[in-house]
């Protein structure tokens, strides 16, 4: 199951429900100008709230 397509503060936020039992990770976001797992605008989350947390997080420790 997959829902794409949602957005909050630009970031593209997406639904992966992968067949694991670990459901840590099942929501993510992806900043528009992501290059690469290494510049940090990534983020993912048991909850699409998590996500959005985590997404606030980053705006406030990069002052964007």
């Amino acid at each position: 199951m997959s829902a794409d397509g949602t957005r909050y503060r630009g970031w593209l936020l997406s639904f992966d429900y992968p067949p694991i039992p670990i459901r840590d990770h099942d929501w993510s976001a992806t900043h528009p100008d992501f290059d690469g797992p290494e510049d940090g605008r990534h983020v993912s989350g048991h909850t699409q709230q998590d996500v959005m947390d985590a997404i606030d997080e980053w705006h406030l420790e990069n002052d964007v």
